[in-house]
């Protein structure tokens, strides 16, 4: 059965995509990994120049709305909205079958009963943890799991079938406008979607394996070990492990998104990610780590904000196509973003100013009331009462 291997990233990921690909062919030598470049169109051409091996750019993978895409979500919304296009276009290829990993993995164990897997079924998942998070004071707590999705997307696997097509269609219909990480909508990028597809398909297989997508998230409800430079877990070799958030400071903190388990200096754990640290630092493709990412300024060089990023998005579709490129060096559509934003911003600093002068009355209001019942002839007479009760009950 053909299948592909894919991840997408920006320019400055290619050091971690360096080492998932050569990890991948130490593992599975006929693996063959496709690379979703998220940066220009000319940029990609330079960088494949450079690397000397060819990857996708935006405008290769079916996605007709990918430069006003580049210009309303910010890396990582953009990185992960055009997953789903990425995937279909490996499938319109003649792929059976895709493995998605992101590009801050590292496989270590053999992958045959994965890849199985994934041709059996339509969907393969893993979730973010197996087990019951203790409800604490440490970060992330389950509920922060629910809303990020129960599946971690660090990892897929779907097969070509009717159904998983028309599940990619869905997925690209809201990620074209939706794939944003906001805490007020509890929307998080892709990833939240997802837990929406066991219901699209019946061939849906959740791998609960404690060897497969092991990172920050579940790695204190996992064992880990080295034995013979071999990684195992509870069940075995570790297949594949994730570097999300690697704190490159202290690596003992394992990530910046949690503080729920350390990693000792010399433990099993600290060893996997400084491992993982070095190899990083040693890669070729090491020289675009601090590679500007090109969807960051208009044409004229000067930065977008998020701000107006978001105040695109909020634009009507008609709008938006009016405008054109909105990257565009005339500065005509940067000037109308600006406007916009600015308006916005306007409207919004009225509306906490309405708020805000609401609340005030309802304090004053308060304080009036608290004034008259202080002042009233019931509330005098009755204090030595107060006094009585306040020394029997100590309050």
């Amino acid at each position: 059965m053909k299948i592909a291997f894919c991840t997408i990233a920006s320019a400055n990921y290619l050091s971690r995509v360096q080492v998932l690909e050569k990890s991948l062919h130490a593992h599975y030598p006929d693996a063959d990994l496709r690379i979703l470049l998220c940066e220009r169109p000319e940029c990609c051409r330079e960088i494949v120049a450079k690397i000397g091996r060819p990857v996708y750019s935006p405008a290769d993978v079916s996605c007709v709305d990918w430069l006003q895409m580049a210009f309303y979500y910010d890396i990582t919304e953009y990185n992960t909205a055009l997953k789903p296009f990425f995937l279909e276009t490996l499938l319109k290829e003649g792929y059976e079958a895709i493995v998605y990993f992101d590009p801050d993995i590292e496989v270590y164990g053999d992958l045959t009963f994965l890849t199985r897997l994934v041709t059996e079924n339509d969907v393969v998942l893993t979730p973010h943890v197996c087990k019951p998070v203790p409800t604490d004071a440490k970060s992330p707590v389950m509920a922060s799991y629910i809303r990020a999705g129960q599946f971690n997307l660090g990892f897929l696997g779907i097969a070509n079938s009717g159904e998983v097509i028309e599940l990619l269609h869905w997925w690209q219909s809201v990620l074209v406008e939706k794939c944003i990480f906001d805490v007020s909508h509890q929307y998080f990028v892709d990833q939240f979607w997802a837990a929406a597809f066991p219901s699209f398909s019946d061939r849906v297989c959740i791998l609960r394996d404690p060897a497969y997508n092991m990172a920050y998230w579940n790695v204190f409800q996992r064992k880990l070990n080295c034995l013979d430079e071999q990684w195992v877990t509870d069940s075995g070799e570790l297949k594949f492990f994730r570097f999300s958030g690697l704190s490159r400071n202290d690596l003992t903190k394992v990530s910046v998104h949690q503080d729920r388990v350390t990693a000792p200096v010399g433990s099993p754990l600290y060893r996997l990610l400084a491992g993982y640290f070095d190899k990083l630092q040693n890669q070729e493709w090491a020289e675009f780590s601090d590679y500007q990412y090109s969807f960051a300024k208009y044409a004229n060089g000067e930065p977008i904000t998020n701000e107006e990023r978001k105040a695109f998005l909020g634009m009507s579709r008609e709008e938006r196509n009016a405008l054109g490129d909105p990257f565009e060096a005339n500065n005509m559509p940067q000037n109308i973003i600006r406007v916009r934003c600015h308006s916005e911003m306007t409207q919004n600093s009225s509306l906490l100013a309405s708020r805000l002068e609401v609340l005030n009355k309802n304090v004053e209001m308060l304080e009036k009331n608290n004034a008259l019942i202080l002042n009233s002839l019931s509330w005098k007479v009755t204090a030595p009462l107060r006094k009585i009760h306040a020394l029997l009950t100590g309050n």
